[in-house]
């Protein structure tokens, strides 16, 4: 017997050496072929909600299809990171990768009959999953435990517990903590409470089945369970957990998803992707102009449907503004879906553009010498187009005119004459200056030969514009832009001969030579478009207008029932009358407390030009009404004001009253704590500066602190277009844009305390330059302009 159990404890010995055995050699060879790949730790793309120029939504885009962003863990609340750990891993600060002891309570409880089975992977371990998932079949676990042990001797912990809060599923494409409390909660991140976070952290354990839109009070069950966890392990003591357990979820409706201007959205997306165009955080602001869009879609779907009969099926529009070459409307398709085209951005679609190349070939015209009295020929003749094949062309109406004068034939768009000026200039020169005008995909020139002039090459509406933009800026090219930075401006045509071609392009008594019958009908529809306008006045109780724009021709016959004269305050009288006349009731809206009227002349202020109705008449008695309840400024930013010049009568609207830079995604900043910053540079040796021949003041010691304190706020994530720098003096401001030239293009303004009446940003920074030996402040003592710069912010000042 004994000699049997000898034999049997040999045979389980050498069974269980050759299983460990075994088992380090497939460590072993898992070692060595398992790796971290570190590529799937890249931080993707966050989604983008393209705006217009306003800040409108058109779209919100998922990047690969996921709407995410990404936030540093720095900008998570302390509650969701407390309730993910407690739900999660425990241990997660104390393991190396893998949780031996919560390891071995699964391999029991998976063992045990009846036992219910626990989790055991690591918050690593579950980042190794979302980022590798699970190729390998049965080797799966074993790989990840590896690669998650091999992370944590790479990455330290707050790297790693980033990526993953990062890459949490919460449902529907949404990933990440970020975007799960925009969506859900409608609030930064950082600004969850327990309760909020509990819910939140309980999500991604099954996306689906705890949506709380659509699964609430399963979502509330898990809430539970995490606020449990939270309280069990420390995280929040017996009333926290009372407290937010009892807090109602207050979940938001599913947001609908903007879908607007979708061709535009789409060309500002691809230029987005290939990097001609750059967002400010979330946000792609676009040049796009919504309202005009609207507009431009309008008119282009009735146009089409009036030439409708005349075969017109669709149509496209492109509106750009000379100055800048911004983009401000672009209609796609004026009928979508089904109709011919409907489907296709028509805009960018090359087809044959007629005699709208005409003009460039007479501005080459007359850089050769030729000028809008040269004599051309329209006649009929043989001429050699594209591959060398001869073709004749006519005139619009059949006729050949002879000679003619290049004015009167561009003018009427002569066909016969502009291939004349073709053949003088040289197809070869007519293409190349097409090419600089930013046509793309042009062909050598012995495809086109002289019938290039009457469009035998083919150009987009976008090209098109591009090239009547040089044209009208009177040569220099500009390229068009989706977004709101200035391109930089290339001479192309000599501005002389562009400046004699617009000349023409604009002569109405030359086109009466072939377009008598058109100047008459125009005749017609100006009278028709006078009297609609008369009847669309009579339609409208209400008509906006500047006070000065009062006086146009179309309402000098009529009379109001009453006139609202708003900024009242900042006009003079003889603007104001202009407005006032109109009607017998009139209301007036101003501050006498901030900017009085502009007024040039010394002698005409001190006569009284500077003394508006508004003033006068309160001080005379007129009934007035004080409005008490801002709608603007966080109540710390309104208390000065509100005490030193409106007797202390104001109050902040309860919306406004203590929002801040948190609620718009802004990362915290200890050292500026509040709303309202001081920063004092007394001492600091920064004296102000005058030059010879200029009255204003700079001082290169605060504007430099002004620019790094500028910095400072947006790398906590404000967007520029939310912070404005105020400065009293003109040298100031432009020793500023000079520092900050870089953030002027995304959207940041810097600008005068006069040019900011009236408007309000989120973050104002209020430089006031002044610092010499005498104690001078000049016009900073003027009470109502530093009013002015004050009342600007709405979260921080």
């Amino acid at each position: 017997m004994r000699r049997a159990l000898r034999r049997l404890s040999r045979y389980l010995l050498r069974g269980v050496l050759s299983l460990a055995v075994g088992a380090a050699a497939l460590i072993a060879y898992l070692a060595t072929t398992t790796e971290v790949e570190r590529a799937r730790f890249e931080r993707p793309r966050d989604a983008v909600t393209i705006t217009d120029r306003h800040g409108t939504p058109l779209r919100h885009e998922r990047s690969d299809g996921r709407d995410r962003r990404w936030v540093s863990l720095d900008q998570v609340s302390p509650h969701l990171v407390d309730a993910v750990l407690a739900v999660e891993d425990q241990r997660f600060h104390s393991h190396g990768g893998v949780d031996l002891r919560a390891t071995a309570r699964a391999g029991l409880s998976f063992a045990l009959p009846g036992r219910r089975v626990s989790g055991a992977s690591t918050i690593t371990q579950q980042l190794i999953k979302l980022t590798h998932g699970r190729p390998d079949g049965l080797w799966d676990k074993p790989r990840e435990i590896l690669r998650a042990v091999m992370l944590e001797r790479e990455r330290d912990k707050d790297w790693i517990l980033e990526q993953y809060l990062n890459r949490l599923p919460y449902g529907d494409q949404v990933v990440g903590v970020a975007r799960a409390s925009e969506l859900y909660f409608g609030k930064p991140v950082s600004r969850l409470s327990v309760a909020e976070a509990a819910l939140l952290a309980g999500i991604p354990q099954a996306p689906s089945a705890l949506d709380p839109r659509r699964h609430l009070p399963a979502a509330l069950r898990r809430r539970a369970v995490v606020l449990r966890r939270m309280r069990d392990t420390g995280r929040i003591d017996e009333a926290t957990f009372l407290s937010a357990s009892a807090e109602p979820a207050a979940i938001r409706a599913r947001p609908v998803r903007p879908w607007r201007a979708p061709r535009f959205a789409d060309a500002a997306l691809e230029g987005w992707r290939d990097g001609s165009l750059s967002r400010s955080g979330q946000t792609l602001r676009t040049s796009l102009d919504l309202p005009l869009q609207r507009e431009a879609e309008r008119i282009l779907r009735d146009a089409v449907e009036r030439l409708e009969e005349r075969g017109v099926t669709n149509g496209a529009a492109v509106v750009v503004s000379n100055q800048s070459g911004e983009v401000l409307a672009h209609v796609g398709a004026a009928r979508g879906g089904e109709s011919p085209g409907g489907w296709l951005d028509l805009a960018r679609a090359r087809r044959q553009p007629g005699s709208t190349l005409k003009p460039f070939v007479y501005e080459l015209f007359f850089e050769r010498g030729g000028t809008p009295a040269s004599l051309l020929d329209d006649l009929s003749r043989p001429m050699v187009g594209g591959g060398g094949a001869l073709f004749t062309a006519r005139d619009y109406d059949g006729r050949e005119r002879g000679p003619v004068r290049a004015r009167e034939a561009l003018s009427a768009s002569l066909n016969l004459a502009a291939l004349d000026a073709a053949r003088q200039v040289g197809a070869e020169r007519v293409v190349a200056r097409l090419g600089e005008l930013g046509v793309r995909e042009l062909d050598g020139a012995d495809r086109y030969g002289a019938a290039i002039v009457l469009g035998g090459a083919d150009v987009t509406a976008f090209e098109l514009a591009e090239a009547y933009v040089t044209l009208a800026r009177g040569g220099t090219r500009v390229p068009l832009s989706l977004g709101r930075a200035a391109p930089e401006p290339r001479p192309v045509m000599d501005p002389a001969h562009a400046a004699l071609t617009r000349d023409v392009l604009m002569d109405a008594r030359a086109r009466r030579e072939a377009f008598g019958e058109a100047g008459r009908l125009m005749r017609d529809a100006r009278a028709q478009l006078r009297s609609a306008e008369t009847l669309l006045l009579a339609r409208h109780p209400i008509v906006c207008a500047t006070a000065a724009g009062a006086d146009a021709a179309l309402l000098r016959k009529t009379h109001f029932d009453h006139v609202v004269l708003d900024e009242a305050t900042q006009a003079t009288d003889p603007i104001a009358l202009v407005a006032l006349w109109r009607a017998a009731r009139v209301t007036m809206a101003g501050d006498p407390r901030q900017l009085p009227p502009t007024v040039i002349d010394p002698d005409a202020e001190r006569g009284g030009l500077g003394t508006t109705f508004f003033e006068r008449l309160s001080d005379e008695g007129s009934a007035t009404t004080m409005l008490e309840v801002q709608h603007r400024m966080h109540e710390v930013l309104m208390r000065f004001p509100s005490e030193q010049l409106y007797e202390g009568k104001l109050r902040a609207h309860e919306a406004v009253a203590q929002h801040g830079l948190g609620d718009l995604g802004v990362a915290d900043d200890p050292l500026r704590p509040g709303p309202l910053v001081f920063l004092d540079t007394a001492g600091k040796g920064w004296t102000e500066r005058r030059a010879v021949d200029d009255p204003s003041i700079d001082n290169p010691g605060a504007a430099a602190r002004v620019i790094a304190e500028a910095r400072r706020l947006l790398s906590r994530g404000l967007a520029d277009a939310d912070l404005a720098i105020i400065t009293p003096y003109l040298a100031q401001a432009r020793l500023l844009r000079d520092g900050l030239s870089d953030r002027l293009t995304e959207g940041l303004e810097i600008g005068t305390v006069d040019g900011f009446q009236g408007r309000e940003k989120e973050a104002v920074i209020v430089d006031l330059v002044r610092s010499n030996e005498d104690a001078e402040i000049g016009f900073l003592a003027d009470v109502r302009r530093m009013n002015v710069a004050m009342t600007r912010a709405k979260r921080l000042l």
